[in-house]
């Protein structure tokens, strides 16, 4: 993903050295600004960017019509925009700086926006779709839960630059731009209770391990 709005997969020879297969992905109209794979499915990977969309990508399917294979290019941005491969769609003006899937539970997945706040969502909550229709076919693209810094909710310039889950899955971790970093905790947001809601805290980053 780059500043070029294409997602391109390269395979490379056993030495490493040399490429001997692509594939490039015109899907985003706007700078990708995040790739993730999915922990322990090297198959899945997700890209995000500054047009708000995220899009789910699986080698297995041939059918989402949004594959170029041997490294061809239309030479048009966005021309594979209308693929099926929606996940979800941020707000209007709302760009996408960071996607992260929690390890310990795949179906989740945290958004650092242009938001001042970072966002989880549940997988299952949610289904690939094109761009016209892909919140209606789901919870309307709600997160389950929203953090917030409590000083930043006046703020809204202030946005969030980064967000990765812990390593034991219990805590989100969080940059925000001319701020700091700051640790959440999850909760058990599995049991519905935080469910919508924005959780505020001015606790900064705890150190490793977190």
């Amino acid at each position: 993903g780059a500043m070029d709005s294409a997602v391109e997969v390269h395979t490379l020879a056993d030495d490493l050295r040399s490429r001997v297969s692509g594939s490039v992905y015109h899907c985003h109209k706007a700078a990708v600004k995040y790739i993730e794979v999915e922990p322990f499915c090297p198959h899945n990977f997700f890209s995000v960017g500054e047009d708000g969309y995220v899009r789910q990508y699986d080698f297995r399917m041939k059918s989402l019509g949004c594959r170029l294979d041997n490294g061809a290019t239309l030479g048009k941005v966005g021309c594979m925009y209308q693929s099926p491969n929606c996940l979800l769609k941020c707000k209007e003006k709302i760009k996408i700086n960071s996607m992260k899937i929690c390890a310990t539970n795949t179906n989740l997945f945290v958004l650092a926006t242009s938001e001042n706040r970072v966002s989880v969502y549940d997988r299952r909550m949610l289904s690939i779709s094109t761009p016209q229709t892909v919140n209606f076919h789901s919870s309307s693209g709600n997160p389950v839960v929203s953090f917030c810094p409590e000083h930043l909710l006046e703020k809204p310039s202030c946005y969030a630059t980064y967000a990765e889950f812990s390593p034991c899955g219990k805590n989100i971790l969080a940059c925000f731009h001319s701020d700091h970093s700051y640790v959440f905790p999850l909760f058990d947001i599995c049991n519905g209770g935080l469910s919508g809601s924005i959780v505020c805290s001015d606790e900064t980053a705890a150190p490793f391990p977190w």
